[in-house]
């Protein structure tokens, strides 16, 4: 099994937040953290929980597993 990188991650959140059209803002409204936290994941700085995981996966409209399947294609 692979360690992900919380660099990969916070890449494809990027990728998907402005494919969705959402401010970094609104995407942290949507999950319930604070817009640093979600800064920190985007920079790849944080090392999400996998319920922020999730929360932000059914914000962005993608299931978790399709996410985890993006960020091992980068």
């Amino acid at each position: 099994m692979s360690v992900v990188n919380s660099g990969k991650i916070g890449e494809v959140v990027v990728k998907l937040r402005k494919e969705k059209g959402f401010s970094q803002e609104k995407l942290a409204l949507e999950v319930g953290i604070s817009r640093k936290g979600m800064h920190l994941i985007e920079a790849g700085k944080g090392e999400p929980k996998l319920e922020s995981i999730e929360k932000i996966c059914l914000a962005l409209g993608v299931t978790v597993s399709d996410f985890f399947k993006l960020v091992e294609e980068k």
